[in-house]
């Protein structure tokens, strides 16, 4: 069983995620997240600066990532911008850099660290399109984000 019900489940989870990280607008839900999860001022400040900083590495990279997720099926777009990313959830009018295929449990595990990028790539629970080896560059942007997903699930009602 998966642990998403349905699309809007997902999104609600993975693509909320990538929106509090990069779109710019989600900085208050980001802050409530991380003070209602128990952090104080110094973590809050931390994380709001590592999240400050992957977005502006992740737009330097002037990339477009397209995941394509199944079980249930959704795709949640990272897109670089003139100045910032954004994340659109759906569908979108633009062409992918890169395009990551795996189901929504898979992208749950790689967020609990349960799943490794270049395993998954070799056992082809991820599949790609594009090149991957700009992606994998981008995945220390994203390492401080693993401590906070587990609260982040627990926010969402999904145990861990």
């Amino acid at each position: 069983m998966s642990v998403f019900k349905d699309t809007n489940h997902m999104y609600d989870v993975l693509g909320a995620l990538w929106q509090v990280l990069f779109n710019e607008e989600e900085n208050p839900k980001f802050v409530k997240f991380l003070t209602d999860a128990g952090l104080g001022a110094d973590d809050v400040k931390r994380f709001q600066d590592i999240r400050s900083e992957a977005a502006k590495k992740f737009n330097n990279a002037n990339l477009t990532i397209k995941f394509t997720l199944s079980e249930p099926d959704g795709t949640i777009w990272v897109i670089h911008g003139s100045e910032k990313p954004r994340v659109v959830l759906g569908a979108y009018d633009g062409k992918p850099d890169v395009e990551m295929i795996l189901s929504s449990d898979n992208a749950h595990k790689f967020w609990l660290k349960q799943l490794s990028i270049p395993v998954a790539l070799a056992t082809r629970k991820i599949k790609t399109k594009g090149s991957v080896t700009k992606v994998l560059g981008l995945i220390p942007l994203v390492n401080p984000i693993f401590e906070l997903y587990p609260k982040y699930c627990a926010t969402k009602g999904i145990q861990v």
